[in-house]
């Protein structure tokens, strides 16, 4: 099956890098269960709070694919969050950005934000990214990573956001 993979930018890869990875998935079935949206095998998708996510009280048995990071960018009725608590203060300040979006089972987005080109793109706020994944119709919106480590792989290349540009 295809992947895609987001990468800190100061990933070193090597041949059949991935393999070791996905044989702990593999043999582990619960090691991807961590975070607090998960991806269903029939296309659904589930947030949780990262403070008050049970794996041990949560079926996993359908989960195809689990997130960590946060947070979540719009409310149950896909409106913009404006308010995010998080223990890591950096985090609300214009950034490169990376969101995942979730239009309907089946149909999502993976959004990589631009930022720290000075004259060209500051990046964005958690707010205003917040506000990007409501115009774009997500119903589900959640954050993934951002600052330095954003970075898209895509078709063998790696597009650097983040402080190296390629």
């Amino acid at each position: 099956a295809p992947l895609l993979f987001f990468l800190n930018n100061d990933t070193v890869l090597f041949p059949r890098w991935a393999e070791p990875l996905l044989s702990a998935f593999a043999d582990t079935p619960r090691l991807a269960c961590v975070g607090p949206l998960l991806l269903y095998r029939d296309g659904t998708v589930a947030v949780f709070e990262s403070d008050t996510f049970d794996p041990d009280a949560t079926d996993l048995s359908e989960v195809w694919q689990a997130w960590e990071f946060g947070p979540s960018l719009v409310d149950e009725n896909g409106a913009a969050r404006s308010e995010f608590h998080t223990k890591y203060h950096d985090i609300n300040r214009a950034n490169p950005r990376t969101f995942f979006g979730y239009y309907e089972p089946g149909h999502y987005c993976f959004v990589v934000i631009d930022g720290r080109k000075s004259g060209y793109s500051n990046g964005l706020t958690l707010a205003e990214e917040a506000q990007l994944a409501e115009s774009l119709g997500c119903t589900v919106a959640f954050n993934l990573d951002g600052g330095q480590t954003t970075q898209l792989y895509w078709n063998e290349t790696i597009y650097k956001i983040g402080r190296a540009h390629v």
